[in-house]
């Protein structure tokens, strides 16, 4: 499965909830963010 980007295929949500949980969905660009913030 492509990661939802911008644009036509856009605005799909694919990860919610608290950071810890947000890091946890490896198709999300806002999880690998916060990953090495949370020290994960």
């Amino acid at each position: 499965m492509a990661q939802p980007q911008r644009g036509v295929r856009g605005g799909e949500v694919i990860a919610e909830g608290v950071p810890e949980d947000v890091v946890k969905v490896e198709r999300s660009y806002t999880g690998r963010y916060l990953k090495p913030l949370l020290g994960k």
